[in-house]
């Protein structure tokens, strides 16, 4: 029990502690402060990832728009990134987007193949492409990466 509090007041920092601790659970990349974008009419483009790497999940809305586009060199050089998610909503990857981060092992690709740009995936030797079955657009390489079939846990 919280002494010198009154019920009103221990509850709101009850709920103060629930919120922050339900934000610091979200994965790497969900919240829009690890990214810079641009907003253009109802979309979003991640122009520069500025999160800490590992797993990232990018999000599917920032600030309630719909983000469709990762831009030039967003993620480039991110060393310490491992996995990242991309979510249906992407339709366009741009030039160099994840080259050059040499410890991305996986790209799991929610959607369809969207369109993308040279180089996007330039000096990532260890990365493998993951799409799900039933999505369209994939062949035997992705941005000059394999691919292969995974699938979709609720």
């Amino acid at each position: 029990m919280i002494s010198g509090m009154g019920t009103p007041a221990k509850w709101m920092l009850i709920g103060l502690l629930a919120v922050v601790l339900a934000l610091l659970a979200l994965p790497a990349g969900v919240r829009g402060q690890d990214y810079q974008f641009e907003t253009n009419g109802n979309a979003i483009t991640i122009t520069k990832y500025i999160g800490a790497g590992g797993a990232v999940t990018i999000p599917a809305k920032i600030n309630g728009l719909s983000v469709t586009s990762i831009g030039d060199d967003a993620f480039y050089a991110s060393t310490n990134l491992t996995r990242v998610v991309i979510p249906a909503s992407i339709t366009n990857i741009e030039n160099r987007a994840f080259s050059y981060c040499p410890n991305l092992t996986s790209v799991i690709f929610i959607g369809n193949a969207p369109r993308i740009d040279q180089y996007v995936f330039d000096a990532d030797s260890k990365a493998t492409i993951i799409y799900i079955k039933g999505t369209t657009g994939w062949g035997k390489t992705f941005g000059g990466r394999p691919t292969t079939v995974g699938i979709l846990k609720p």
